[in-house]
């Protein structure tokens, strides 16, 4: 049986989880691209553009590091300098 501090947590992390659902469907809606990383420069939260403009799926983006992995050397050059 779960108790009533389990059954709460629970709850919250459902209400987490539509939320965020929610947003993704929004912005997969969007002509433009979105991408959200984190401070540590990896990828936490792409859309639909961004996958059609980089050529890679969600589940290819998600958890890499922005820096390493999808910017041109070019740039990632002038960054780090």
């Amino acid at each position: 049986m779960v108790d009533e501090q389990s059954y709460e947590e629970l709850k919250n992390q459902l209400e987490i989880l539509k939320s965020r659902d929610k947003t993704q469907t929004i912005l997969d809606c969007a002509g433009v691209m979105f991408i959200e990383i984190n401070t540590d420069g990896i990828v936490t939260l792409v859309n639909k553009k961004a996958c059609e403009i980089f050529g890679y799926k969600e589940s290819e983006m998600i958890g890499k590091n922005w820096f390493d992995n999808f910017l041109p050397e070019g740039i990632r050059i002038n960054i780090e300098s």
